[in-house]
C-alpha cells in the first residue's frame, strides 16, 4: 500500500498547498516637507500726515543776475503710506524616506 492511501489528496495535491510564514521588520519612515512663502502687496496709496512746513533758505539772495541765482527755500511734509501685505504659503512634500532595521520572525 501506498502511503498515500489514507487520505484523498494525490502525491501532487499534498505538496500544492501554500505554506506562509510571518516576518517582521522596523522602519523609521519620514517625508520632508518644504515651506515656499509668498507675500503680494496689493495696492499702495500716500497720504497727508499734518501740514507741510516751508523753511527759508538760510541766507538771501539780493541780486538776481546769474542764471544759479534765485530765491530758495524747503518745504518738508511727512506722509503716511499704505502698503497692504497679504503672507501665505505652499507646502510641498519631497519624496518619503525609510530607514530600515532588522527583519525578524518574533513580533517587536
Amino acid at each position: 500500500m501506498s502511503e498515500f492511501s489514507h487520505t484523498s489528496e494525490t502525491p501532487n495535491e499534498k505538496y500544492k498547498k501554500n505554506c506562509t510564514v510571518l516576518t517582521y521588520q522596523s522602519a523609521n519612515v519620514s517625508v520632508p516637507i518644504t515651506v515656499k512663502p509668498r507675500v503680494n502687496t496689493g495696492h499702495i496709496s500716500t497720504f497727508c500726515c499734518g501740514e507741510p512746513k516751508v523753511t527759508p533758505a538760510p541766507y538771501t539772495v539780493k541780486y538776481n543776475s546769474g542764471s544759479g541765482s534765485g530765491c530758495c527755500y524747503t518745504i518738508s511734509q511727512n506722509i503716511c503710506i499704505e502698503i497692504p501685505v497679504e503672507f501665505s504659503a505652499n507646502a510641498y512634500a519631497n519624496p518619503p524616506r525609510v530607514i530600515c532595521g532588522d527583519v525578524v520572525t518574533d513580533k517587536i
